[in-house]
């Protein structure tokens, strides 16, 4: 047994080891496949969520606390951030970030807004001046952490969850994934039926929409699951909130009549494992096997005897058919306690992809590294 005095020294030495332990403990837990890395990107994030790349390079996160934007400047493609620079706005929730010809777009809980040549604001004396786009999605905080993404035709779109566990459609807008125009800000529903979608991502060769939805509570420990869907044209319904999963009616919601067909989903996961972020792996770092792959940030359960998710998962694909799905990084759950929650993914210029982890206010960097080849032995 280490026995320590209780003098201010040895106090402060016994401080410093814990906090060193504690700082380190969460990135030396993650594990991945052989050959894969990972290191600290960037923290000191509180709330770090989605993600968006911008054309110099700089990697500008939205977040669900203190209503900050940050944006992280890497211009040596360093494997960690040079500098955070700190974005203000005056948004609940500024959630969702994306980059569109070096313009920034900004989703918070009602509104979006966007700052033009925003990479060369960020070195100016004044700060970067926002536009407001719209005023007009669903001011409910329930399920308010918006997302935004851009097609590859230049659309931008935006999520809209529902503000309940389970309830009827109350706002058009809600309960669904909005097309907004660039010009006007008129919102424009694409998809709808969806409770609580925090990811989207276009397949690089088909250019169908991708998104993930998160299933209702108090269901059981396994149902409802989770969903992978697909959206491959406007007008479609993913059934929430009469029908979940593949298709299974939910008792209290059973439609008289049923006026849209509903689309089951590309993929079931594991009930409250809580899928949010997703991205289309494009990049020549990784082995080809990953080549157009979906990666897909499990956040984490609440609602559930036993924790699930705190992982990211790799699914395959051929067309858009899911031909396999398995882990791909865990270790941010030891036991029943969580030491991060993993939110979004992003490709990165050189082909690693960085997770941004809203419990820990941080972000990872993961690289691939091919094993040496072993020298012949004579």
């Amino acid at each position: 047994m280490i026995h320590l005095s209780r003098t201010p020294t040895c106090l402060f030495i016994f401080s410093l080891l814990l906090t060193l332990s504690a700082c380190g403990s969460t990135e030396s837990n993650i594990s991945l496949p052989p050959g894969f890395s990972l290191n600290l990107y960037a923290d000191k994030l509180p709330g770090a969520r989605q993600m968006a790349l911008g054309e110099q390079g700089t990697v500008f996160v939205g977040s669900n606390k203190g209503g900050k934007i940050y944006a992280l400047i890497n211009r040596n493609n360093a494997p960690r951030a040079e500098k955070t620079v700190i974005i203000s706005n005056n948004l609940e929730l500024p959630t969702g970030v994306a980059v569109q010809q070096d313009t920034l777009y900004v989703a918070g809980l009602n509104k979006i807004i966007h700052y033009k040549q925003i990479e060369k604001q960020l070195f100016k004396a004044s700060k970067p001046q926002a536009q407001l786009l719209t005023s007009t999605l669903p001011g409910k905080s329930h399920h308010g952490r918006r997302v935004l993404e851009f097609s590859p035709d230049g659309k931008l779109y935006a999520t809209v969850g529902m503000p309940c566990n389970i309830c009827e459609l109350q706002d058009p807008y809600m309960g669904s994934i909005l097309q907004i125009n660039l010009e006007s800000g008129k919102a424009t529903v694409y998809a709808s039926g969806v409770r609580n979608s925090v990811g989207l991502a276009w397949q690089p060769d088909t250019h169908k929409l991708w998104f993930t939805d998160n299933g209702r509570d108090w269901l059981g420990n396994d149902l409802p699951p989770d969903e992978l869907n697909i959206a491959d044209k406007p007008g479609m319904h993913f059934g929430f909130p009469y029908y979940y999963g593949n298709n299974q009616t939910e008792e209290d919601y059973q439609p008289k009549q049923t006026p849209f067909q509903a689309t089951p989903p590309a993929l079931a996961l594991q009930a409250h494992s809580a899928p949010l972020g997703l991205s289309f792996y494009t990049g020549d770092m990784f082995p080809g096997e990953y080549k157009d792959s979906l990666f897909i940030a499990q956040h984490g359960s609440w609602n559930r005897a036993g924790k699930v998710g705190y992982q990211v998962l790799n699914v395959k694909l051929k067309g858009d058919k899911v031909i396999s799905s398995a882990v791909f990084a865990q270790g941010w759950l030891t036991g029943q306690s969580a030491s991060g929650q993993p939110v979004d993914i992003l490709q990165l210029q050189d082909g690693s992809i960085l997770i941004s982890d809203d419990k820990a206010g941080v972000i990872y960097r993961v690289s691939y590294h091919p094993p040496p080849t072993p020298k012949h032995i004579k």
